[in-house]
């Protein structure tokens, strides 16, 4: 297994994740308030910290024993079902009994928002006993799929419940609610279908990973405990706008947490199957490479905190300034301290963990009860601070004296921790298709004969626009929708469409107006064009998008959708374009947006993959970056983007709803999205509409 390479699609999977959590917070601060914002995250606090109780290190056990010890894993499966559940139900019932006893530290939650609270804790364990069984598989794209879709759900209701029914912080409570229920349903249905599962309670194997994983479940909590502990005495001595202010200082530095989280999920299950001398020897590499990944996002974010702050929550929230830059550093020892933790659990030795966090926790109480009173929020960054520091130091010092490695070894940065993190960075960004392992990058015929061969036995229409999996034909329709708005033809307009594929555009703009041009690099794609059209266009011409046979400004509109991206030549391409443009017409261009989450993440699979990208894309661009290129011969008019969340509908959904009641969600949703900052440029196809000069 390659580890850098999964623990990218791991890291890009959890800081998506915190984006998507993070606009929900920044919708929920901007809704509620600092008050409203705290009563929220007082209750993640409950149902959160019912998890950390209740996690008991079974997730991490499932990994172990599967990967290391070869269990049944039909057995694990079902032991973590029932024993969730059961579990999960104890455990509610054991929270409602500390809030009969102590109410002082619940303070602020109202009774029927606790009520809730104790319905989510037993599919909350469920969910988090189910999601490690994905990586005990080595299932790195559906773990990131699901940990995506479940902050995806939180965003999408908290949307739907707060902003566009505004019931407020029942809204956001239920929102919760229903994600948490919702996303155990899929991964049990998902889990249940892959894998043989028994229904059988196997308590020989359950006792074995109840000691082994209760021994480990400190260390799995490091990145968080910290946060519920300081979340229930800030109520005490502060009260819920504490609460809020502090959700927010941690909320931001706690994106550099996804480092070592993110290699956990990789590392753990390589780890435990190999030799310890093994696991000795790449530790400090891997330590090494997640503190410089770290400090890089320290500063970055130490950059752009303050402005953050101030500009997406709100003036209400600048108190929670000064605690985001004390906690900020602790964030770095922690994500060092979590590669030595990785290196204890694969050792099967976890007790250095928990002893460490045990000494951790307690510094931490007792520096929130000195600092609070005098510090007030700050006080409670600086505890946590201080605690994860103490950690890191005692994890690299347990760590030096078991395997006899040098400091040296463990301290000092070597050159090729930083080519290595490089290299993989710039490789999301520029990796292109196959193609030009066929095709030189000059060779118009080639590229022809290229598109030729592809057109023979493949329905491009039938795969995307008319496609039975709901997730494609939902990403190409909405793309449509959004072209023909774009284009906006009238029956009057002169129409050049470069690249008609197989047609289906070609048919939407022939619905307004007859006088349509279609052309394509492949006679055979024509050929299929003029078939899906009954051969209603003006002309279908077979010609290159470099070398267009038609005379100097003669189109009212040119139409050109995700065939940039293809071209040997883009800049040829647009000024061609230009030239048979009338003065003043427009030209529509549709492409991927290569910053986009989703491009991302396809760049990252190529990683997983070790191969290059299976499709034909010769130069992608950002907005921005395109809009910059084109305009010596263009002014860009007007922009926008569609396809927010493309592969994340849940299946089976069109059984319940119709194709078009699901659509026009979708509209709606992509509606509110591009209308956020930052997340508007998210969508992963952008639409320029662009007037020549």
């Amino acid at each position: 297994m390659n580890v850098v390479r999964n623990s990218f699609i791991v890291f890009f999977s959890k800081v998506l994740a915190g984006v998507l959590l993070f606009f929900s917070q920044i919708i929920l601060a901007r809704f509620l308030g600092p008050v409203g914002l705290g009563v929220y995250n007082l209750f993640l606090a409950v149902t959160g910290t019912a998890l950390l109780l209740g996690g008991l290190g079974f997730g991490t056990a499932s990994i172990y024993f599967s990967n290391k010890l070869k269990e049944d894993f039909s057995k694990l499966l079902s032991n973590s079902i029932i024993f969730g559940f059961i579990w999960g139900c104890f455990l509610a019932v054991l929270v409602g009994f500390v809030y009969v006893l102590f109410p002082a530290i619940f303070t602020g939650l109202a009774y029927k928002y606790f009520f809730i609270a104790l319905l989510t804790i037993p599919f909350v364990i469920l969910y988090n006993y189910c999601l490690p069984l994905l990586l005990s598989k080595l299932k790195i794209i559906t773990w990131a799929v699901f940990s995506v879709l479940y902050s995806i759900f939180i965003l999408f209701l908290s949307l739907v419940f707060v902003v566009y029914f505004n019931l407020g912080i029942q809204g956001a409570i239920f929102a919760v609610f229903s994600t948490v229920l919702v996303n155990f349903i899929l991964i049990f249905v998902h889990l249940s279908q892959s894998y043989k599962m028994n229904y059988s309670f196997d308590k020989s194997l359950f006792l074995r990973q109840l000691k082994f994983g209760i021994s480990t479940y400190l260390g799995d909590i490091f990145s968080t405990v910290n946060f519920k502990i300081n979340i229930f005495i800030i109520n005490a001595f502060l009260g819920v706008i504490g609460v809020g202010y502090y959700s927010v200082s941690y909320n931001i530095a706690a994106l550099i947490l996804v480092i070592p989280y993110s290699l956990q999920q990789v590392l753990y299950p390589t780890w435990s199957s190999v030799s310890e001398s093994e696991v000795d020897k790449k530790t400090p590499r891997v330590a090494r490479q997640a503190l410089i990944f770290s400090f890089l996002s320290a500063i970055g974010l130490a950059l752009v905190g303050r402005f953050f702050i101030r500009f997406f929550y709100g003036p209400s929230f600048i108190p929670a300034i000064n605690p985001f830059y004390l906690i900020l550093p602790g964030g770095i020892f922690a994500a060092y301290a979590g590669i030595f933790f990785n290196n204890f659990f694969a050792k099967g030795k976890p007790h250095f963990t928990s002893l460490i966090l045990i000494g951790s926790l307690i510094i931490n109480i007792i520096l929130n009860v000195l600092l609070i009173p005098i510090m007030g929020v700050s006080g409670a960054a600086l505890s946590a601070f201080v605690s994860y520091f103490l950690a890191a130091l005692a994890a690299v010092f347990i760590f030096w004296r078991m395997s006899k490695i040098t400091l040296a070894e463990i301290f000092l940065f070597k050159a090729s921790d930083f080519i290595i993190l490089y290299d993989r960075f710039l490789h999301l960004f520029t990796s292109v298709g196959k193609i030009l392992n066929e095709v030189s990058s000059k060779d118009i015929k080639g590229l022809k004969d290229y598109y030729e061969k592809k057109a023979d036995g493949f329905n491009i229409v039938k795969e995307t626009f008319e496609s039975p999996n709901i997730y494609k034909k939902m990403m190409y329709m909405t793309r449509v929708q959004k072209a023909m708005e774009f284009m906006d033809p009238k029956s009057s307009d002169n129409i050049l469409e470069i690249g008609c594929g197989e047609g289906y555009y070609t048919n939407k703009l022939l619905e307004k107006t007859n006088n349509v041009t279609a052309t394509d690099i492949a006679e055979k794609f024509l050929e299929k064009a003029r078939k899906n059209t009954d051969n209603r266009a003006i002309k279908y011409i077979a010609c290159p998008a470099e070398k267009l046979p038609f005379p100097d400004n003669f189109f009212d509109k040119v139409f050109i959708s995700e065939v940039i991206e293809h071209l040997l030549d883009w800049e040829v391409g647009i000024k061609e374009i230009f030239r048979v443009l009338k003065p003043g017409g427009y030209v529509v261009i549709t492409t991927p947006s290569k910053f986009s989450y989703f491009n991302i993440l396809c760049h990252v699979r190529i990683m997983l993959k070790n191969k290059p990208f299976d499709g034909d894309h010769i130069r992608e661009f950002s907005r921005p970056e395109l809009s910059k290129l084109i305009k010596n011969y263009f002014v860009v008019d007007k922009y926008g983007y569609t396809n927010y969340f493309p592969v994340f509908l849940p299946k089976g959904i069109n059984k319940f709803f119709s194709f078009e009641t699901i659509k026009r969600a979708v509209v709606f949703f992509e509606k509110v999205l591009s209308s956020i900052p930052l997340i508007k440029e998210q969508g992963l196809i952008f639409f320029i509409k662009a007037r020549k000069k």
